[in-house]
C-alpha cells in the first residue's frame, strides 16, 4: 500500500471520528444511541491507530534514498 493510500486511510478515519463524536455530544448521557456511539468511535480509534502505525512504518521503510540536507 503507498505512503499517500495510508495517509488517506488516517484522515478519513480521523474525519469519521470527528463526525461521531459531534453526534455523541448530542445524544443524551445515558441512552442506548450514547452507548453505541462511544463504542462506534473506540473502533474507529484503533483503526485511526493502525493506520498511523502502519503509516509510519511505510515512511521508516521506504526504500526510495532521500536527500541528505545541507548543514
Amino acid at each position: 500500500m503507498s505512503n499517500s493510500k495510508l495517509h488517506d486511510d488516517a484522515d478519513a478515519a480521523l474525519e469519521r471520528i470527528k463526525k461521531l463524536e459531534k453526534l455523541l455530544a448530542a445524544s443524551p448521557a445515558n441512552s442506548l444511541q450514547h452507548r453505541k456511539l462511544t463504542d462506534v468511535i473506540r473502533i474507529e480509534a484503533a483503526v485511526y491507530r493502525k493506520s498511523l502505525d502502519a503509516d509510519q512504518a511505510a515512511k521508516t521503510l521506504d526504500p526510495k534514498p532521500r536527500p541528505r540536507s545541507m548543514m
